[in-house]
C-alpha cells in the first residue's frame, strides 16, 4: 500500500535524512515514521538505514514510489567497511582512539551551514555521514561540528529517537545553521578526500604515489599514521611535523597555530602532504615523530582498534625507518650529558626553583643506571612524569628540562585577560 504523501529525495541524500523530512511531514517521530509507514523498528538498530537489507530496501520503494535504485542509493550498501571508519572524526585523533566505543543513540555529526542554508528544505548528505569526512567540496569549507549560536555539539539522531526532529538547527537553542562560521579549507583536504571518497565507495582504486590499494589497506595505513602521530611521548615531536606540514604546502607560517591539528581536517591535511610526495614524506613523518620501528607501530594501530592489514609490512618495509627502543634512546642521551650523577645532585642542592631540584634528582639518578620505574617510586611520582622528563630532555635538551616554567600566575593583569 502506497503512503498518502511523497517526498521526493534531494540529490546526495541520506536515508536517515529522508526518513526524518517524511517523518516531520507526518508530525511523527523518526522512529514510528519507520515503524508506521514500513513496518521496520529502528529500537535496537537506529543505524539500520547505512545497509538495510533487501528486504527492507524492497518495502521502502513498494510503499514510497521510489526507484528501488534511488532508495538503495541513499544507503552505504556497495560501500566498503573497515575498523568502524564510519565513526565520527574517525580519522581524528578523538574519534581515533575512541572507535572501539558503542555507537550512541545520539551521534556528533558535522555539517556544512552553506548547504543547508541553500536548502529549500534543509537535508543530510550521505557524505557527511562517513566519520572521517572533513569538508564540503561543494563550498570548499571546513564542515562545523558546534552550533555557531551557542558552541553545542551538532548531532542527528539515530531512527530510534522518540522526538521529531528538525535538520538545520541546532538541538540546544535552535538557531538555524547558516554560512556564519564556515572556515575555508585547504583545497589539498579537498582534493583527498574526494579522492578517498571514492576508494571507499569501489572497495579499491589507486592513490597518488601509493597506486592501487584496497580500501582495508588504506585504513590501516591511516591508522598506523595516527598511532605514530597522537601515541602520547609525541607531543613535542609532531609539532615538527606540524611545522613541516605547513612550510610544505606553502601556508602561512601562523597558521600552524589555528588549524584543528586533532580535527578530522587536521588529519587529512597531513594525509595529504604525506601522499603528494609518497614514500619520501612518510620516512620524513616517521623520523620527525620519532616513531618506533614497523613492528612497534602496528602493534600500537593494533592496540587502537584491531588486527591491522598485514599488507602494510609489505608496503612499509622501506619506508618506516627502524629506530633504537625509545629506552636506549633516553640512556644515550643521558650518557651524553657532561654532568656525572653526582655533579646533578650536587647542582640540585643549590636550586631553589620550583621542580627544578626535583629534576635534577631524578636525572642524577638516572644518569647512574636506576630504572625509570624505580626513580619514579622513590620520588613519588607516575612513570609517565619521569618518561615526559626524558622525552623533553632528548628533544631539547637539559637547559630545556631545567628551565622555570611559566605560569599564570607570573602574567600581569592585562596578559590573563588575554589568556
Amino acid at each position: 500500500m502506497r503512503l498518502p504523501i511523497h517526498v521526493e529525495p534531494r540529490e546526495g541524500e541520506a536515508l536517515c535524512s529522508w526518513l526524518i523530512r517524511l517523518g516531520a511531514r507526518l508530525a511523527v517521530t523518526p522512529l514510528d515514521a519507520a515503524r508506521c509507514a514500513f513496518g521496520i523498528d529502528g529500537h535496537g538498530r537506529p543505524e539500520w538505514w547505512r545497509r538495510p537489507t533487501a528486504a527492507e530496501l524492497a518495502v521502502i520503494a513498494g510503499r514510497s514510489g521510489i526507484a528501488p535504485a534511488r532508495v538503495r542509493a541513499m544507503t552505504l550498501l556497495g560501500w566498503e567497511e573497515a575498523r568502524a571508519d564510519e565513526r565520527h572524526e574517525r580519522f581524528g585523533a578523538p574519534g581515533f582512539w575512541r572507535q572501539r566505543s558503542r555507537a550512541a543513540a545520539v551521534r556528533p555529526l558535522a555539517m556544512c551551514g552553506q548547504c543547508l542554508a541553500a536548502d529549500g528544505e534543509p537535508f543530510i548528505r550521505t557524505d557527511w555521514m562517513i566519520g572521517w569526512t572533513a569538508v564540503c567540496t561543494a563550498h570548499r569549507t571546513i564542515l562545523t561540528a558546534h552550533c555557531p549560536a551557542c558552541g553545542a555539539s551538532l548531532s542527528l539522531p539515530g531512527l530510534d529517537i522518540r522526538r521529531i526532529v528538525t535538520i538545520g538547527r541546532c538541538g540546544r537553542c535552535d538557531h538555524r545553521l547558516d554560512r556564519s562560521g564556515m572556515k575555508p579549507a585547504q583545497d589539498a583536504v579537498c582534493e583527498v578526500q574526494e579522492r578517498l571518497l571514492a576508494l571507499k565507495r569501489d572497495g579499491a582504486g589507486d592513490l597518488p604515489g601509493i597506486g592501487p590499494i584496497e580500501w582495508g589497506t588504506f585504513v590501516s595505513l591511516v591508522d598506523l599514521v595516527l598511532s605514530a602521530l597522537w601515541r602520547p611521548r609525541a607531543r613535542h615531536a609532531r609539532e615538527r611535523l606540524f611545522a613541516r606540514v605547513v612550510c610544505d604546502t606553502g601556508l602561512d607560517p601562523e597558521s600552524r597555530l589555528h588549524i584543528d591539528w586533532p580535527s578530522n581536517h587536521g588529519a587529512m591535511l597531513v594525509l595529504a602532504w604525506l601522499f603528494a610526495d609518497w614514500p619520501r614524506r612518510m620516512t620524513v613523518a616517521m623520523d620527525l615523530l620519532r616513531a618506533p620501528g614497523l613492528d612497534d607501530l602496528i602493534a600500537l594501530a593494533t592496540q587502537a582498534g584491531g588486527a591491522p592489514d598485514r599488507r602494510l609490512d609489505a608496503m612499509l618495509a622501506n619506508v618506516v625507518p627502524d629506530r633504537p627502543p625509545i629506552v636506549e634512546e633516553w640512556r644515550r642521551w643521558l650518557e651524553s650529558l657532561p654532568e656525572t650523577g653526582e655533579m646533578l645532585r650536587q647542582r640540585s642542592r643549590h636550586e631553589f626553583r620550583q621542580g627544578v631540584s626535583q629534576r635534577l634528582r631524578a636525572l642524577a639518578d638516572l644518569r647512574d643506571g636506576m630504572a625509570v620505574a624505580a626513580v619514579a617510586e622513590r620520588a613519588k611520582l607516575h612513570i609517565v612524569t619521569i618518561e615526559r622528563w626524558l622525552d623533553i630532555g632528548v628533544e631539547y635538551g637539559l637547559e630545556a628540562l631545567t628551565a622555570e616554567q611559566m605560569r599564570i600566575s607570573f602574567l600581569t593583569e592585562e596578559q590573563r585577560h588575554e589568556c
